[in-house]
């Protein structure tokens, strides 16, 4: 995963003042799924990529920077009941992206804001390599835990040479 970020996004993150407003989308998906959710943290709705992000109120912890892999705590309000019961009923984990965009790419005068005219919205910076795992959800708001993907976990040799697979090598 690259963490290229443009030099005119980065510039305008290291300002010590800035009126870009950097908003952070959420993208949480599953194949046996068919409502995709979809957030923002901001406090109105946005029209990016063809779907509709919600405003949220959403927590995240930053990923973990240690021998481990990588987590982290993701939690939301659980506005829409039925694809989140979805959610904690299905088997293997659900995948999160996140893209983080920069507002002035919006027409902020409307509701839901959408991209202003002749301008394409893109991410600065995607994570899109995320599961959600250890998912606890009540009434209010769900929370679980974001996870990479575990290398350790990988076979490795990826192939073991045995007499059925290579049987010459066994041929005296």
């Amino acid at each position: 995963m690259t963490r290229a970020i443009p030099i005119i996004a980065r510039r305008e993150l290291e300002k010590s003042g800035t009126s870009t407003l950097f908003l952070i989308m959420v993208t949480v998906t599953h194949p046996n799924i068919t409502d995709v959710i979809t957030l923002v943290l901001d406090d109105a709705d946005y029209v990016y990529n063809g779907m509709t992000y919600y405003r949220s109120a959403f927590d995240l912890v930053l990923l973990s920077d240690t021998d481990e892999p990588p987590r982290a705590r993701f939690g939301f309000p659980n506005v829409d009941r039925a694809s989140v019961n979805r959610l904690r009923e299905v088997v293997d984990p659900p995948r999160v992206k996140f893209e983080i965009v920069p507002s002035n790419y919006f027409d902020l005068n409307v509701e839901p804001r959408v991209a202003k005219a002749g301008v394409t919205p893109t991410a600065i910076y995607t994570a899109k390599s995320l599961f959600l795992t250890d998912i606890k959800t009540d009434s209010v708001r769900v929370e679980g835990t974001l996870r990479s993907w575990d290398y350790r976990q990988e076979q490795w040799p990826d192939k073991r040479v045995t007499k059925p697979l290579l049987p010459a090598i066994y041929e005296r």
